[in-house]
């Protein structure tokens, strides 16, 4: 019989599906006398049962929807079935790759699971600002510039903002912490978009996504340390530069500190997990949970 023939032969026809659906409704199938079910459909030695097709259809306005739900669940079935059988017929050696690989996967992801809850839960991710200058400082060197970054501060406002400015200008070029709060102040309430902390860095490359970097020189600014004020048809943009780092230099604290903290973290990890296998290889073995049948001379030891 070839294939197509298996195919139709398997199908169930829908009014006997009908039937059988209604047989289920009034718990014909949990009445049978040895507690089975009778199944729906059968491809080789595996069955399809009404309890498989549990919420199949459930959802449907009409009786005929649901029915059509049911069939098409069970050819589906059916078709995977088959196209599965045939795939193991024709593929051993790869279905057996295949399963040592999804064995492999599965135990790796429960693994890392469990790791990873145990992580979440007792893995303490708060790095001191002391940890972190002291790394900087005993790893600088290591930290290059791959392009040039300013340090700045900038307000944007509406064309038609002119009250204050001579006093922003004043506490753009004379930062202090007397000024500072004033500053903030100003941002908070008249900029349609601002950045005024302190140690604020930006590479030259991302300036022109926040500033109207064609109505002036970025580099040149930034290298004089420069206050630059521009307008377009709707904005004026208030930009103060105060330090500028170039390509290949060693980068300020501020700007690698993020980095910095997620190399600590991911240190504190490593350790973790590392003593986290240590102390499960060494409780086994107290336990003697596992035994090693190679002598050293075998495995090239001493």
């Amino acid at each position: 019989m070839n294939v197509r023939q298996i195919w139709t032969s398997r199908l169930l026809p829908a009014g006997f599906l009908l039937f059988l659906l209604l047989l289920e409704a009034c718990h014909w199938f949990k009445g049978k006398p040895d507690g089975k079910e009778m199944p729906l459909a059968r491809v080789y030695d595996e069955y399809l049962y009404p309890s498989d097709l549990a919420g199949v259809g459930a959802g449907a306005l009409r009786p005929e929807d649901s029915l059509q739900a049911v069939r098409s669940y069970i050819d589906s079935w059916i078709r995977h079935k088959l196209l599965l059988h045939y795939a193991r017929q024709n593929l051993p050696e790869a279905e057996k790759q295949l399963q040592q690989r999804l064995r492999d996967y599965f135990e790796s992801l429960l693994i890392y699971q469990y790791e990873h809850q145990l992580l979440q839960q007792k893995l303490d991710t708060n790095i001191s600002e002391q940890e972190l200058r002291a790394y900087y400082e005993e790893h600088k060197l290591s930290f290059q510039l791959k392009n040039p970054i300013a340090q700045l501060k900038y307000l944007i406002l509406d064309i038609r903002q002119t009250e204050d400015l001579d006093s922003v200008r004043y506490w753009l070029r004379h930062p202090s912490e007397y000024h500072q709060p004033k500053l903030e102040g100003f941002a908070e309430d008249f900029a349609l978009r601002h950045e005024v902390r302190e140690d604020q860095w930006y590479t030259l490359d991302e300036l022109p996504s926040i500033l109207p970097t064609t109505l002036f020189n970025a580099e040149q600014a930034a290298q004089h340390r420069s206050l630059v004020e521009v307008t377009d048809s709707s904005f004026r943009y208030l930009i103060r530069f105060f330090d500028f780092r170039n390509k290949g230099m060693t980068p300020p604290f501020a700007f690698v500190r993020d980095e910095i903290s997620l190399i600590l973290v991911n240190k504190r990890k490593t350790e973790f997990l590392q003593q986290l296998h240590r102390d499960i290889i060494r409780e086994a073995a107290l336990r003697n949970d596992f035994q090693v049948y190679i002598s050293d001379s075998l495995a090239g030891g001493p």
